[in-house]
C-alpha cells in the first residue's frame, strides 16, 4: 500500500513539473511574424552585358577572357547543374561560374554579387563555395604540377630569362587570406586574422605548387620547411642536379628565387635580408 501511494506521489509530481515546462514554453515562445513578400531580383545586368559587353570589358569584370569562360563552363556545366524542382528553379550554370569568377576578381560581398547576379545571398554564398570545390576537384591535380623530366625544368629556365630576365626556374612566395577568427595563432603581423599562403610560381604565372591554410601568424620560412616538397626537393626528387650553358650566361643550375623571408638553399636564392646596414653587400647580394 506504501509503495501504491509513493508511485502515486510520484506521478503527481512529474505531471506538475510537465505542466510548468508547457507553460514555461508557451510564455517563452514569440508569435511568429507573417511573412513578408519575396523580394524581386533581377539579373539584367549579367544577361545584358554578357551579350553586349567587348571582350576587354568582359575580362575586364571576370579577369578571363570569353574563350576561357566558355571553356570552364564546358568543363564545370555537367557538376554544378541542379534539377528544377516544383518548389524552385535552380541557378544557371553560366551564372553560378560568372558569380564565382567575379567575386574571386573584386573581392566583393555576397550581397553585392547576389545583386548583380539576380540571387539571395545565402545561394550565392552557397554558389560560390560549391564552385570553387568543384574546381579545384577537376582542375588542380591537372594544372598545378610539377615538371617531371629535366627537359621541362630546363624550358622553365629559358621563359624566366626571356620573360624577366632572371636565371631561375621558379619563385616562391606566401600570401595572406583575411577571415573571420579570434584565434591568436591565426593573428599575422599585417594586424590582422588571416590563413598563410605559398605558391612556387613558374615564368607563366602558373602555379607549379600550392600550399594553404597554414595559421597567419606562421613565418614563410616555417611554412617552407614543414612542408612536403621541401623535403622532397633536399633529397633530389625534385629538381635536377644539372646545369644548363646558355650563350652570354655561362653554366647556369637549376635552382629558384625568393624573397628575404625565405631560408637559403642551393636551390634557393633569397634577397638580402632588410635588415642589412650595408649596402655595398645587399647590392651584391642581391644580385
Amino acid at each position: 500500500m506504501a509503495a501504491f501511494l509513493q508511485n502515486v506521489i510520484l506521478g503527481r509530481k512529474r505531471k506538475a513539473q510537465n505542466d510548468l515546462q508547457c507553460a514555461f514554453i508557451c510564455g517563452c515562445t514569440k508569435e511568429r511574424r507573417p511573412k513578408g513578400q519575396s523580394e524581386q531580383r533581377s539579373s539584367h545586368w549579367w544577361r545584358n552585358g554578357f551579350e553586349n559587353w567587348t571582350d576587354k570589358q568582359f575580362k575586364k569584370r571576370f579577369r578571363v577572357n570569353r574563350n576561357t569562360f566558355n571553356y570552364l563552363l564546358q568543363e564545370l556545366q555537367e557538376s554544378i547543374k541542379r534539377e528544377t524542382t516544383r518548389f524552385k528553379v535552380p541557378v544557371a550554370p553560366e551564372i553560378q561560374l560568372a558569380l564565382t569568377l567575379y567575386r574571386l576578381a573584386h573581392g566583393c560581398s555576397f550581397s553585392t554579387v547576389g545583386d548583380l547576379f539576380g540571387i539571395a545571398t545565402s545561394t550565392a554564398c552557397k554558389t560560390f563555395n560549391e564552385v570553387i570545390r568543384v574546381i579545384v576537384l577537376i582542375f588542380f591535380d591537372e594544372y598545378v604540377t610539377l615538371p617531371s623530366t629535366e627537359e621541362e625544368w630546363k624550358n622553365e629556365l629559358k621563359a624566366f630569362l626571356k620573360d624577366w630576365g632572371f636565371p631561375c626556374v621558379a619563385a616562391w612566395d606566401g600570401f595572406h587570406v583575411y577571415i573571420c577568427s579570434n584565434l591568436k595563432n591565426f593573428y599575422s603581423f599585417k594586424k590582422r586574422y588571416s590563413v598563410t599562403n605559398m605558391g612556387l610560381i613558374a615564368a607563366n604565372k602558373r602555379f607549379l605548387w600550392a600550399g594553404v591554410g597554414a595559421p597567419g601568424s606562421m613565418h614563410d620560412s616555417t611554412l617552407l620547411k614543414s612542408s612536403p616538397i621541401f623535403n622532397e626537393i633536399e633529397s633530389g626528387h625534385v629538381l635536377p642536379n644539372c646545369e644548363m650553358n646558355l650563350p652570354g650566361c655561362g653554366n647556369i643550375p637549376l635552382g629558384t628565387v625568393g624573397d628575404s623571408a625565405f631560408p637559403a638553399r642551393s636551390w634557393l636564392m633569397k634577397a638580402f635580408d632588410d635588415t642589412t646596414k650595408n649596402e655595398k653587400n645587399e647590392i651584391l647580394t642581391n644580385i
